[in-house]
């Protein structure tokens, strides 16, 4: 994973490198985990760090998706969520069907299906200095208000899909005169009558002001598009709102193939996601086939992990998370106004 400065609103985002999964998942060192292509032994379901009760199953490239869906009784079919780019699809399975997904020969990986966390930041409501950290070495030690010297096209070129809690489109911070830079793509998942296409945590909307927004933004004209995951942090654990690891999959397919389409418009895609979940193939697989079409991935490392018995996080390595563990996604960390990492911000090498 590569680290460049990226500024936050309260902090400053350092990248640093980690190891990660490489370019190529194909290349890395050692057996991929729950890989069957080279062996007839029957695989193992990969675990989740908080798992759904869901499971994704991934078939051999060379395989047609649909002879292995053919496993899924036909009451059970309809439910199924397709995952063309990374030649599966998820559901809710008995132990039964899971034991022959797991016993087919064209089955590459069986995982459990994992909840995602959002990766918080705080808000400064004024004299940001993090934005002036992008003009300079070191730390920011004046505390008098700051010029933040940038280009004024910043982001005029570009289009980055948000992948989080949704965006408030119709916020001041992305008008830019009669216009606005916030649109609505797309909506995945099950949420409450009425807030489908709105982002009641306001996470997303956070995330979409730090890169575009016209007080804090970073690239101050760029689009931002809404591709909505989950809903409230605060959602109980059954919640179907929750964010979830298919959810991104798709999340990411859909800002993709969004690309793809406006290739010929000379515009730059890039798919940002401030939130992370434990290690997962089928993730950073997607990430990966959007990458190879040319879009830019940028994704937080992640803010750490509660230490046993206390209310405290501190960072952990960066590579034992999806999807900033992939070493051809832009991962980034979080500095102090003194140029110090926080001790909740995640890290590598």
């Amino acid at each position: 994973m590569h680290f460049t400065v990226v500024s936050t609103i309260f902090i400053v985002t350092l990248p640093i490198f980690t190891r990660g999964v490489p370019v190529s998942i194909g290349q890395q060192d050692g057996p991929i985990v729950g890989h069957n292509e080279l062996t007839s032994a029957k695989l193992k379901i990969v675990k989740a760090e908080h798992p759904t009760g869901e499971h994704i199953v991934v078939v051999k490239d060379i395989t047609h998706l649909g002879d292995v869906m053919k496993l899924v009784p036909d009451n059970m079919r309809e439910s199924l969520s397709k995952l063309e780019d990374i030649n599966g699809f998820a559901g809710k399975f008995t132990p039964e069907v899971l034991d022959k997904f797991l016993s087919n020969p064209n089955v590459k990986r069986v995982s459990e299906d994992g909840y995602m966390d959002y990766d918080t930041v705080t808000e400064q409501s004024n004299a940001p200095w993090n934005l002036v950290r992008l003009n300079v070495k070191g730390p920011v030690t004046n505390t008098t208000p700051h010029v933040y010297k940038y280009d004024p096209s910043a982001g005029s070129c570009a289009d980055v899909y948000v992948i989080d809690s949704g965006i408030n489109i119709h916020h001041d911070e992305f008008k830019h005169g009669t216009a606005t830079r916030a649109h609505w793509g797309t909506t995945i998942g099950t949420y409450a009558p009425g807030t489908e296409n709105t982002d009641p945590d306001g996470h997303g909307t956070g995330m979409a002001g730090i890169i575009a927004g016209k007080t804090h933004g970073v690239a101050k004209l760029a689009n931002v598009y809404a591709v909505k995951i989950g809903g409230r942090r605060d959602a109980p654990p059954t919640d179907p709102s929750r964010a979830t690891g298919r959810k991104a999959i798709q999340g990411v397919e859909w800002a993709r193939k969004r690309a793809v389409r406006d290739e010929n418009s000379q515009r730059r895609s890039i798919i940002s996601m401030s939130i992370g979940m434990g290690a997962s193939l089928d993730l950073d697989e997607a990430v990966l086939k959007a990458i190879a079409h040319g879009v830019h991935v940028v994704a937080s490392a992640g803010n750490g992990a509660k230490i046993p018995g206390q209310d405290v996080k501190v960072g952990i390595d960066a590579s034992t998370r999806s999807p900033g563990r992939v070493q051809s996604v832009i991962t980034v960390g979080a500095l102090t106004q003194s140029n110090h990492r926080l001790t909740w911000s995640n890290f590598g090498e």
